[in-house]
């Protein structure tokens, strides 16, 4: 995936959990449910972007702003789905799950695969350096 074991590690239980969540919708979850899934991957990504934030930080990551931009970014969207979700502002439909599982899968594969390169990247310079 990125390169990074412990990473890997976690991205797999994000991927994971979306995959779990549309899985879900797609079987007609009942709503109460989804809520439940929903701030249960809010409460891992929250933990698992900090852990992340914390080593890109400790690599020098050039970009760590941005990238903690975009996972505030991912993790007010699933905010704001769980509330619209929980208020009845929106159906139980496998749209939130697909579109949540996507934004998920996208920024493991693109975003916090660069990242870590990068990091891998500079420390192999300090290491030969």
């Amino acid at each position: 995936m990125t390169g990074s074991s412990e990473m890997d590690e976690h991205h797999r239980k994000l991927l994971n959990m979306g995959e779990e969540l549309r899985q879900a919708f797609l079987h007609g979850v009942a709503r109460a449910q989804a809520v439940t899934m929903l701030n249960q991957l809010l409460l891992y990504s929250s933990s698992h972007f900090e852990q992340e934030e914390e080593w890109l930080d400790s690599c020098g990551y050039q970009s760590l702003v941005s990238h903690q931009r975009m996972h505030q970014e991912l993790v007010q969207k699933i905010g704001d789905k769980t509330l619209a979700l929980r208020a009845e502002q929106l159906p139980a439909s496998s749209g939130i799950a697909v579109f949540i599982a996507e934004c998920i899968r996208r920024h493991v594969l693109e975003e916090d695969r660069r990242a870590i390169l990068w990091c891998r990247k500079e420390q192999r310079n300090l290491v030969a350096g």
